[in-house]
């Protein structure tokens, strides 16, 4: 009897959890960089009803540092060139548009931190 109201529970859980979607959805870059790194990540939205943000922090110690985030159309919403030793706080906002938006980076000859997200 006690087996069969545990299994029930469970079984109502796993029901109840397994219908809940995700509403927020992250990729990006958490790491330092080299003179010669590069690095892309794709982000496929899942709520129409928020905007995509690309939030983070650039640390650049030397050299430099190329940012692009391109929404599906392939606009380039945000691209910048961080050429000035020190630190950057990134906080953008962007229409939501359905499709795969690329984050990627390129150094250029740049050494530093990179913390920088797009998320849904």
């Amino acid at each position: 009897m006690l087996q069969g109201k545990i299994f029930r529970y469970i079984f109502f859980a796993f029901v109840l959890f397994s219908c809940v979607k995700s509403t927020i959805t992250k990729t990006g870059f958490e790491m330092n960089f080299g003179s010669n790194s590069s690095g892309l990540s794709i982000l496929t939205p899942v709520n129409d009803d928020s905007p995509v943000v690309l939030k983070g922090a650039i640390t650049i110690r030397e050299g430099a540092l190329s940012v692009k985030l391109t929404n599906p159309d392939g606009v380039e919403v945000y691209a910048k060139v961080f050429e000035d030793q020190g630190f950057y706080e990134i906080n953008e906002f962007y229409r939501m548009i359905q499709g795969s938006w690329k984050l990627s980076y390129k150094s250029l000859q740049g050494r530093g931190a990179i913390s920088l997200h797009a998320l849904n």
